[in-house]
């Protein structure tokens, strides 16, 4: 189960993945972006049965929100570092309210002090911030990113809408985007561009407004990095006299 909010929350169990093996490029200028949509497993709306323990079907899904992509910030990046990294999902966030304005896809155009710390082969823009040093001292590096054009999905745009009680999947989208082409903002501009799209069944999740189950709570609240707030003893009192019946 995952738990939405108005306000937008974190997604937890973050998915997190990694990718071996060759691929595709065409040019040295390639990038691969890697992205993140979640879809309803199917068109009906559930319940939880407390004397079962289980979730029955209730009805028909309710109008599914519009569909969004959430890129992940650590690109668009080359082969080689893609291979070198895992990439964590652990900033997107889920929320029932799609008014919510993390979820709203803009589109930045860089300042001019950030034009100044710029290059762009064959139509690609890099952005490099401050320059720090590493831990452990030595010399400074410079984190870059980099975009088509001098435009970009804005990084805010951190939440997808859903909708409480239905069953969603995750899935994993690798783009290789050439030069000039632009990070998809949505699924019909992901048809457009040259993607593999990856699906992991053990990743299903219901969608709740309300955990429907104390023992699921629990395990939430001890295992979440970000539920420090709720693991203070005083606050677990009746959860852990649940959990020794």
């Amino acid at each position: 189960m995952h738990f939405l909010c108005r306000s937008s929350g974190r997604m937890f169990p973050t998915v997190r993945v990694s990718f071996s093996g060759p691929l595709r490029q065409t040019t040295p200028s390639d990038r691969y972006v890697v992205l993140l949509d979640v879809v309803p497993m199917d068109s009906r709306r559930y319940r939880y049965a407390y004397h079962r323990s289980s979730w029955l079907v209730a009805g028909k899904a309710d109008p599914p929100p519009p569909a969004r992509l959430y890129a992940h910030p650590d690109t668009p990046i080359g082969p080689d570092a893609l291979r070198k990294q895992v990439i964590s999902f652990e900033k997107v966030k889920l929320t029932n309210n799609e008014m919510d304005k993390n979820g709203q896809v803009e589109e930045r155009k860089f300042r001019k002090a950030d034009k100044a710390r710029m290059s762009s082969p064959y139509g690609w823009v890099k952005r490099c911030g401050k320059a720090k040093a590493l831990r452990g001292g030595g010399a400074k590096v410079a984190r870059c990113s980099w975009f088509t054009g001098l435009f970009a999905p804005s990084p805010v745009a951190a939440s997808i809408v859903l909708n409480s009680m239905h069953r969603y999947q995750p899935r994993i989208h690798l783009v290789r985007l050439v030069p000039g082409q632009n990070i998809p903002n949505s699924p019909k501009e992901l048809q457009e561009v040259d993607h593999k799209t990856y699906v992991f069944p053990e990743t299903v999740f219901t969608a709740v407004t309300a955990y429907q189950n104390q023992l699921i709570t629990k395990l939430k609240i001890d295992s979440n990095p970000f539920a420090k707030g709720f693991r203070d003893s005083s606050r677990l009192t009746d959860f852990d006299s649940y959990s020794g019946m």
